[in-house]
């Protein structure tokens, strides 16, 4: 009786405790499956950032040295600039000794003023994720160019409101000796004015962009023709009378509209803007976007923003006759 009770005093295992065995046991390898997910996950996001802190990096050397050149270019250029005036103070003193005019009369009048517009741009800033200021983009400024004739001794003068680069000074002295070259006889007894007004300052750099408007008003002048109303025009000129391309078009002839024009003259050589894209590549959990640039028709681009009539030329010659006109 007693082993009886012995026997029938043993339990067996429960089935349900085999059962949460099992669970826990299933549970346990599937938390350290994830884990070990997860810790791989962590690893190569960890590389990513790796990745991402050196090329930044790179970025900001890249900028600092970039940054140092630029700087070197404008030292540079204001050299130049420095040569460049006094050549043509020298250029002016042998062409008035050697008398290399048709006669000392030119078919300018005094106190003749003509005007018109020659949009220009202005850099826009902003500061980046660590408080740098960095550029953002650009936008057009209406600026109005006008030109008096003056008694006096063949000198190009420029004044600026407000004040500008000493860019603007080197461009008119091209625009005046291309219209001279142009027209076949040098102007010795009357000084040009040209005056510039913009509603803000303008980095000097942009100045060469108004050379074609320069000299057209110069030509004008010399050929006693009238400009077309409402027109606007944007483009550097060459010694050799060909008009050249500037940066940031559409921009221009937006200002260029705001201010009343009608109609754009642009160089031919810019007939296509190069407009960048941002193209997006997916690279496992993150998607890296790079820079990217492609042509664009300049004129769709500008008929996109605004209702102006765009003209491209080649020369001065091509512009004097699409711009101005002949009175009776």
């Amino acid at each position: 009786m007693q082993e009886q009770t012995a026997s029938g005093g043993r339990e067996s295992w429960p089935l349900s405790m085999t059962l949460i065995l099992i669970a826990l046991t299933a549970i346990t390898a599937v938390l350290l499956l994830q884990n070990s997910h997860l810790k791989s996950v962590n690893d190569e996001h960890a590389t990513i950032l790796d990745n991402l802190s050196s090329r930044i990096q790179d970025v900001m050397d890249e900028n600092s040295e970039l940054a140092k050149q630029n700087q070197e270019l404008q030292d540079a250029l204001e050299v130049y600039q420095e040569k460049v005036r006094n050549y043509q103070a020298k250029l002016y003193d042998l062409r008035r000794q050697a008398n290399l005019t048709t006669g000392n009369q030119t078919p300018l009048d005094t106190g003749t003023t003509l005007s018109l517009l020659a949009p220009a741009v202005k850099a826009q800033t902003g500061r980046d994720f660590w408080g740098r200021q960095v550029l953002k983009g650009y936008v057009g400024i209406a600026t109005n160019l006008s030109l008096d004739v003056v008694p006096g001794k063949g000198r190009v003068l420029v004044n600026t409101d407000p004040p500008m680069g000493e860019v603007f000074q080197d461009t008119a002295v091209t625009a005046k000796e291309t219209a001279e070259r142009a027209f076949g006889t040098d102007i010795l007894t009357h000084d040009l004015i040209f005056s510039i007004q913009a509603p803000e300052e303008i980095p000097s750099v942009d100045g060469p962009s108004a050379g074609a408007a320069m000299t057209l008003l110069v030509l004008s002048l010399l050929e006693d023709r009238s400009l077309k109303s409402a027109i606007s025009l944007t483009g550097t000129i060459s010694s050799d009378g060909s008009i050249g391309a500037i940066g940031h078009p559409v921009e221009k002839a937006e200002a260029a509209e705001d201010a009343g024009a009608e109609t754009f003259f642009l160089s031919e050589n810019n007939r296509y803007t190069r407009v960048q894209y941002v193209e997006e590549i997916p690279w496992g959990p993150v998607t890296w976007k790079n820079i990217r640039y492609r042509n664009v028709e300049t004129q769709k681009l500008i008929q996109n923003r605004t209702d102006l009539s765009v003209i491209f030329v080649d020369d001065i010659t091509e512009l004097l006759d699409a711009a101005t006109y002949k009175e009776d």
